[in-house]
């Protein structure tokens, strides 16, 4: 708990004056497409911080001190309520660009940074196995002689 005349709410507020749809719903094959077109849309709104949690979430109920009476008594924090807000309306919008396969494995995960972090452990090794493989397959390629490649 934190003592506090009036609670800080969030600098961040998600003003949306286009709904966002994602060209490329996430599957099996293209995460780094998918998240090439995720985190500049949430940079842009400033909304990466609760993603990746550098935008912490409030504590749920606050102390407040009553400056007549000095008497300290405990409500439910607007900023808390408000980050709430916030992030259900990322995690809805992460859930609507997940293809059905890939939504079924998060489904009832409940904040945007469990999403994320779930779906970046997921798929973010096998991105990098992936450019690994096509590195070296071209790398070998190009040690062959000429007639040795395959078009």
């Amino acid at each position: 708990m934190s003592s506090s005349n009036s609670p800080a709410t969030p600098p961040h507020s998600f003003v949306i004056s286009m709904p966002f749809v994602a060209t490329v719903k996430l599957n099996h094959d293209n995460f780094l497409l998918w998240k090439a077109q995720l985190v500049p849309y949430f940079r842009g709104q400033d909304l990466f911080g609760y993603i990746d949690g550098s935008i912490s979430k409030p504590p749920k109920i606050i102390s407040v001190t009553h400056p007549e009476t000095s008497v300290v008594s405990e409500r439910l924090n607007p900023a808390y309520s408000q980050w709430v807000r916030q992030d259900n309306l990322i995690l809805s919008t992460l859930m609507t660009s997940l293809s059905e396969p890939i939504l079924a494995q998060v489904v009832t995960y409940t904040s945007s940074k469990v999403v994320w972090n779930a779906l970046d452990d997921t798929f973010s090794s096998r991105s990098r196995a992936r450019i690994l493989q096509i590195r070296t397959q071209l790398a070998t390629d190009e040690l062959l002689p000429l007639h040795q490649k395959t078009h």
